[in-house]
Parts: C-alpha cells; structure tokens; sequence
C-alpha cells in the first residue's frame, strides 16, 4: 500500500510541476506561485522549487500553515448558489476564468 500510495504521489507531482512550469514559459512569466491545500505537500514544494531553479524562474509558495483545503469554502458556496435558485454546473462544463463567484443569496 504505501509503495501504491508513493508512487501515486510521484506521479501526480510530476504531471503538476511539468504542466506549470511549462504554462509559465508559455505565458513568458518569470514568477510561479503556489497555494492551497495540495500545495502543503512537501514532494510537491520540493521538486517545483527544483524545476524552477532549472528554468530560471522564481517561486514563491505560501507558508504550509496557509495552505489549506478550500472545499469548506466551496461547499458554502455551493449552498448559498442553491439557496438563491442558480442553476446547478453540468459536471462537464468547461472551466471559464470569469465565474460571477460571489454572489450571495438576498
């Protein structure tokens, strides 16, 4: 099980820190940032800071104390979006950047 579970964690690590160093070249960014809950993983904080290192890019991370899961949070919102009658996201819905998040219920 932790051979199953470790290698699970390396995989998932790799494809996160590929992809986003790979958007920051794309975008021509030269900082990359981190927060949230999966970013308190301490593989994941390592090995981002190391392929940043390689591409010349600086990376700030928030502290581990503030990395936590947001799904509280989602789960409030989701509650308050029923509440005032919005119809529910189709779970293949595409992930648009402009989502009206807050707006509470009257």
């Amino acid at each position: 099980m932790r051979d199953l579970c470790a290698s699970a964690q390396a995989a998932i690590v790799e494809v996160l820190v590929a992809k986003t160093v790979r958007a920051a070249k794309r975008l021509g960014v030269r900082c990359v940032t981190a927060s949230g809950g999966v970013t308190r993983n301490r593989t994941l904080r390592q090995e981002l800071g190391v392929a940043c290192g390689k591409s010349a890019l600086t990376l700030r991370l928030a502290e581990q104390n503030l990395c936590t899961d947001n799904a509280a949070m989602i789960g409030i919102l989701a509650e308050r979006q029923m509440l005032r009658g919005a119809t529910p996201t189709p779970f293949d819905a595409e992930i648009l950047a402009t989502w009206d998040l807050g707006q509470h219920p009257s």
